[in-house]
C-alpha cells in the first residue's frame, strides 16, 4: 500500500477522497508510526486538512514493528507544524516526587531509585521478560519467553495462563499466539485442555518429576488438539516449569505482576518496581539519551507509577 502510494494517480485519488470526506485528523502516539502512517499524514496535510499530532520521542519503543520515529521528525519539520508542549500531567497531580524523576529523566540527569521489595509496589517492570523470572519467586511475569521451542513455549503459556487468570485475573500475554500454533480455534476445545492444565499445576506444587508432569500433559495437548506430534515436543522444558513450580510455591502470598516496558506502556498504577539489570543501572547513573530505544524503554517504565517507582 505504501507503494501505491507512490503512483501519482493513487495518490491523487487519495488525496482528493481526504479533501471531499474528512475535516480534520488527529493522530495519537505519532512516534509510533510507520513508512505508511507517515505518508497518510503527509497527504492529508497536503490536502489541507487540520492535522493534529500527539506524541512523546521519548516513548517511541516499536522499532521492531516498523515505527520510524525519525521520519515522523522529518515530517514535522518539512510541514511546518506548530509545536506545543504538554507540561503537566493527571498522573502525577498527587505526586511531586514522580513528576520530579520526569523531569531528571529528561534533562539526561543522573538518577538513583529508592530500593524496595516486590510486596511494596502493585506491578513488576523490566526490558526483558528473562530479568522478570529470574528476580524474585513472588513476581509473576506474564509471559513465557525461553528457548525451549515453539511447542513448549506454547503450552507453558497456557499453563501461565491459568496462574494468572487466578491470581490477578488477567490473561497471559501471548495467549492467542500459544492457541494459534497449537491450532486452538474453538473454545470448547480450550475448555476442555483446563482440567490437564490445573492437573498439571497441581503436580508442579506438589513437588512431582517435571518429565512425568510435561509427558502427561503433552500427551493430552497432542490428543485434543490434533497437532501433527514430532519428536522435539516431548523435550521437557525444566526452566519454564521450574520457574511456574517457585511462584506456585508463593502463591498463598500475594504474587505480583510482572511485564515487560514495551507491555507497560500506555498503562499506570500506584507503585511501580523495576528490575533493573546492571546495565540499566549503569544508564540511569550517566543519564538517558531519548536517542537510543534501550533508554527510552527505561523511561516508559519509570513514568508508570501515579506514586512512586522503587528499584526491586
Amino acid at each position: 500500500m505504501h507503494g501505491a502510494l507512490g503512483i501519482d494517480g493513487i495518490r491523487a485519488q487519495v488525496s482528493t477522497y481526504f479533501a471531499r470526506t474528512i475535516r480534520s485528523l488527529l493522530v495519537d502516539e505519532v512516534y509510533d508510526a510507520n513508512d505508511l502512517d507517515v505518508e497518510i499524514i503527509r497527504i492529508a496535510a497536503e490536502a489541507g486538512l487540520a492535522v493534529t499530532l500527539v506524541g512523546d520521542p521519548w516513548q517511541a519503543l516499536y522499532a521492531f514493528r516498523g515505527a520510524r520515529p525519525e521520519s515522523v521528525r522529518r515530517l514535522i519539520e518539512a510541514l511546518g507544524f506548530e509545536r506545543g508542549e504538554l507540561r503537566t500531567s493527571f498522573r502525577w497531580r498527587d505526586s511531586s516526587d514522580q513528576a520530579s524523576l520526569a523531569r531528571l529523566l529528561r534533562r539526561g540527569e543522573r538518577v538513583l531509585l529508592p530500593t524496595g521489595a516486590a510486596r511494596d509496589v502493585d506491578v513488576v517492570l523490566a526490558r526483558r521478560w528473562k530479568t522478570l523470572w529470574n528476580g524474585d519467586a513472588h513476581v509473576l511475569p506474564l509471559a513465557v519467553k525461553q528457548p525451549s521451542g515453539p511447542f513448549q513455549e506454547a503450552v507453558c503459556t497456557l499453563l501461565l495462563n491459568e496462574l494468572t487468570q487466578s491470581s490477578f485475573g488477567l490473561p497471559a500475554a501471548f495467549l492467542a499466539d500459544a492457541r494459534t500454533t497449537l491450532g486452538i480455534e474453538e473454545a470448547e476445545t480450550f475448555e476442555e485442555l483446563r482440567p490437564d492444565l490445573q492437573s498439571a499445576l497441581q503436580g508442579l506444587a506438589s513437588q512431582d518429576d517435571l518429565g512425568d508432569i510435561w509427558t502427561a500433559l503433552a500427551d493430552s495437548v497432542l490428543t485434543k488438539t490434533h497437532i501433527e506430534p514430532s519428536e522435539s515436543q516431548r523435550r521437557t522444558p525444566r526452566k519454564a516449569l521450574g520457574n511456574l513450580r517457585m511462584r506456585l510455591q508463593n502463591a498463598h502470598e500475594r504474587l505480583v505482576p510482572g511485564l515487560t516496558c514495551h507491555q507497560a506502556k500506555g498503562r499506570e498504577w500506584d507503585r511501580v518496581g523495576m528490575r533493573l539489570e546492571e546495565s540499566d543501572a549503569a544508564v540511569l547513573r550517566k543519564g538517558l539519551d531519548p536517542a537510543d530505544e534501550a533508554h527510552r524503554s527505561l523511561y516508559v517504565a519509570l513514568t508508570r507509577a501515579r506514586v512512586h517507582s522503587l528499584a526491586v
